[in-house]
This record gives C-alpha cells, structure tokens and sequence, in this order.
C-alpha cells in the first residue's frame, strides 16, 4: 500500500521519474516538496579496510545526504560492495 509506494521508490513511469511524497492534509500543493528522492547507490571495488560505515557515511554525503547502509553489527559492510541509501535533490545534476 502506501507505505510501500513512499519506501521502495524510486519509481518510474515510462522513461520519466515519479516522486511521490506522504500527504499532509495542513499543506496546499503548492507547499508540498517534490524536489528530493531516496535511492540505494551500490559502491563497488573499495579495499577491504574501506568496507566499513565512516567510509559509507562519507560517500553518501558527497553524493547527497546519507541516510543508511547496509552493515553488520560492527559496522562493517555485508557482501563485496557498499549499498548505501543516499537522499538526493533531483534539482541538481548527479555526479559521476
């Protein structure tokens, strides 16, 4: 249902991006913001002593603004890459 639909994305109509925010029924339209969706970003062929979450955190800040990655307890990355959730502003042009 809805919780879905705000969580799993982003999602994709055709070619073209569709960004879907929680309702607030206080706001008009006009207040509601559009400009910001969650992604997972999958960061590959990092040194084993870099699969770690300050190296996580610091990736996702430079690509938007961290949110979370998938870890261990300690902290460390599971699996061979870095999946790392990042907020991004589809305003801006995305970095390579």
């Amino acid at each position: 249902g809805k919780r879905r639909a705000l969580e799993e994305s982003p999602w994709m109509f055709g070619k073209d991006l569709l960004i879907m925010v929680d309702y607030d029924e206080a706001k008009m339209i006009e207040e509601m913001e559009f400009s910001f969706i969650l992604i997972w970003v999958r960061v590959t062929k990092l040194p084993f002593g870099m699969m770690n979450k300050a190296t996580g955190e610091a990736i996702g800040e430079e690509i938007g603004q961290y949110m979370a990655m998938d870890m261990d307890e300690d902290g460390t990355a599971v699996g061979r890459f870095l999946r790392i959730k990042v907020r991004l502003d589809v305003r801006k042009p995305l970095m390579r």
